[in-house]
């Protein structure tokens, strides 16, 4: 896996067309509807001018999750509930309803494997200088000095 440029969401030049939350929204209710599924709206636990990624709260019938698009990169994960002072994304596998997304064809889905692999220098190869910074800064204050590629890609550095 390469990291593609700005997907950190660091150094994005003005203007940049970012993911389109209605769009988004509207997706969320398109894959979890025919599961007998429905999107919240719920109070945002993080500020999300410092996030590189938007979210939606979708209640299966069996549990909740939240759904996590980069605002950059049409890249999708799954994760726990967020909760208010939390600092670790939980991530989770999702299906049919990753599937669903990607069948929808403007999505990457990540796996929980893919989000929960550390991340290696080679992944790196396309980042830029401001990112390749920031990612040396929450290295060192990272657990045992590793990012995971969900914290690359769903992060809320500031």
């Amino acid at each position: 896996m390469i990291l593609p440029r700005r997907i950190t969401g660091f150094n994005v030049p003005k203007g940049h067309a970012e993911g389109d939350p209605r769009s988004f929204r509207a997706d969320c209710w398109r894959v979890v509807a025919p599961l007998h599924g429905r999107v919240e709206d719920r109070p945002q636990v993080l500020d999300v001018r410092f996030t590189s990624f938007m979210t939606q709260v979708l209640v299966l019938p069996d549990r909740e999750v939240t759904a996590l698009l980069n605002k950059v990169h049409a890249w999708l994960g799954f994760c726990r509930p967020l909760v208010p002072g939390g600092c670790l994304l939980k991530f989770v596998d999702l299906d049919p309803v990753g599937s669903s997304f990607a069948a929808l064809g403007r999505y990457r889905v990540l796996s929980r494997g893919e989000l929960e692999r550390p991340v290696t220098e080679s992944m790196c190869a396309e980042l830029g200088r401001g990112e390749l910074h920031q990612l040396k800064y929450w290295r060192k204050l990272a657990e045992r000095g590793m990012i995971r590629v969900g914290d690359v890609v769903f992060n809320f550095w500031d």
